[in-house]
C-alpha cells in the first residue's frame, strides 16, 4: 500500500506540470527517482501471453500483481499507413489515457518502416535511406507525410477534459547497432542528427508540445565516446537510455552473471553523463527472452540495475502465442513467484 499511496499523491501533481511546461515536467520525473524506480512493460494493456490485441482481457501484469506498470511502452509502427491502420491507434489512444487516468506514464517507440523498400524497420537493403529523406533527398516529401501521422496522433491524446497527455518519444533508438536502417553503417553521423532536427522541428511545426525526447543506443557501453557519438544534443533530449536484454538466461551463476555486468558497465558510463547533462536516466528496454531463469527478476535484474538513479526500466512485449517471446511476466510463469518478491521491493513503482 505504501507504493500506491506515494504514487497516488506524485503522480496527478507530475501530470499537471507536465502540461504546464515540459521542462517542469523533465523536474518532477527526476524528482520522482528518489521514491523508486518505474516498472514499465511494452503493450502490457494491448494484448498479452495468450491475449489477443482489442480483446479487452486486461493486463498481464495485473494478473499477477494486482497493479499496473507505472511506465506504459507502446510503439507506434504501421503510422505510416495511419488511416489502413486506424482501429489500432483508436485502441493505442485509448490505452493511454487509461494510463493517465490511473496516474501512470508513457513512453512510445517508432520501428519505423522502410520508406525506399517498403519493408520494415530491420529491412536495410534499401542503401542509405536517411539521406534520401532529409530535406532535398527524393523521399523527403513522402517522409513528411509520415511524420505528419505521427504528428497527428500525438495530438490525439488528451485526457477527458481535452488537456495533452505528456509522453516520451523515443525514436531512431539502437543507432550504434546495423541491424535499423537508420543504424551506424547505414547513415553518417552528420544525417542521423539531422533526422533527429527534422523529427523534432516537423512534430514542433505542428504544434506539439506533450511530448519530452529519448535517447537510447544499444547494447554494452563501454565508453561516453561511444554513446554520445551520435547524440541529437542537450536541447532536443531529456532522457538517457541504456537497452540490454538477458537472450538466453538459464538462470546459471555465470548467465546471470554476464547479465549483470554487462548492464552494470553500461550504466556506469551513461550515469554520469546523465548527471552531468541534468537528463533522465532509464533502463528502456530489457527482459529475458526465454523463460529458463526462474529467479530472474530478483538474481539478475535487481542487482544489474541496484544503486543507479533510475526514473523507470521497461520489460518489452509478451507475444500472444509464443513462450520465447515474452519478455514479461505473465500468470503460470516460471518466473512468476520471483516476479511477486520483485514487486514486493518499495523502490519498485507499479499502479
Amino acid at each position: 500500500m505504501k507504493k500506491i499511496g506515494i504514487l497516488v499523491l506524485l503522480f496527478p501533481w507530475l501530470v499537471m506540470q507536465a502540461q504546464t511546461s515540459t521542462k517542469q515536467y523533465v523536474r518532477s520525473l527526476k524528482e520522482s527517482t528518489a521514491t523508486g524506480v518505474m516498472f514499465g512493460h511494452h503493450d502490457d494493456t494491448l494484448y498479452g501471453y495468450r491475449r489477443r490485441r482489442g480483446d479487452g482481457t486486461g493486463s498481464d501484469t495485473q494478473d499477477v500483481v494486482g497493479m499496473f506498470p507505472a511506465m506504459m511502452s507502446f510503439d507506434i509502427s504501421l503510422i505510416e499507413n495511419a488511416q489502413k491502420n486506424r482501429a489500432i491507434f483508436d485502441q493505442m489512444r485509448t490505452a493511454i489515457q487509461e494510463q493517465h487516468a490511473r496516474g501512470g506514464f508513457s513512453t512510445i517507440s517508432w520501428h519505423a518502416d522502410n520508406i525506399v523498400t517498403r519493408g520494415n524497420s530491420w529491412d536495410v537493403s534499401g542503401g542509405r535511406v536517411v539521406s534520401r529523406i532529409l530535406p532535398g533527398g527524393d523521399k523527403a516529401e513522402d517522409f513528411l507525410v509520415w511524420l505528419n501521422n505521427v504528428a497527428d496522433f500525438f495530438l490525439s491524446l488528451t485526457d477527458k477534459d481535452g488537456e495533452p497527455i505528456p509522453i516520451i518519444f523515443r525514436p531512431w533508438h539502437e543507432c550504434n547497432g546495423t541491424w535499423f536502417w537508420w543504424g551506424r553503417d547505414l547513415c553518417t553521423v552528420d544525417e542521423y542528427k539531422a533526422l533527429w532536427s527534422l523529427t523534432v522541428k516537423s512534430l514542433k511545426k505542428r504544434g506539439v508540445k506533450n511530448v519530452i525526447y529519448a535517447f537510447s543506443p544499444g547494447g554494452d557501453i563501454k565508453s561516453e565516446k561511444e554513446y554520445l557519438s551520435r547524440y541529437p544534443g542537450d536541447k532536443i533530449i531529456s532522457v538517457l537510455g541504456v537497452e540490454g536484454y538477458a537472450i538466453r538466461t538459464t538462470g546459471s551463476a555465470t548467465d546471470r552473471q554476464k547479465f549483470i555486468l554487462n548492464t552494470r558497465r553500461s550504466f556506469d558510463v551513461v550515469t554520469p553523463i546523465a548527471q552531468k547533462k541534468k537528463k533522465l536516466l532509464a533502463f528502456t528496454e530489457t527482459g529475458m527472452k526465454h523463460n529458463t531463469d526462474t529467479q530472474w527478476w530478483t538474481q539478475t535484474l535487481m542487482p544489474a540495475i541496484e544503486g543507479y538513479p533510475l526514473c523507470f526500466l521497461v520489460t518489452w512485449r509478451n507475444a500472444t502465442n509464443d513462450d520465447n517471446e515474452c519478455y514479461g511476466i505473465y500468470k503460470g510463469h516460471p518466473a512468476e513467484a520471483d516476479f511477486k518478491r520483485f514487486a514486493q521491493n518499495p523502490k519498485i513503482l507499479f499502479r
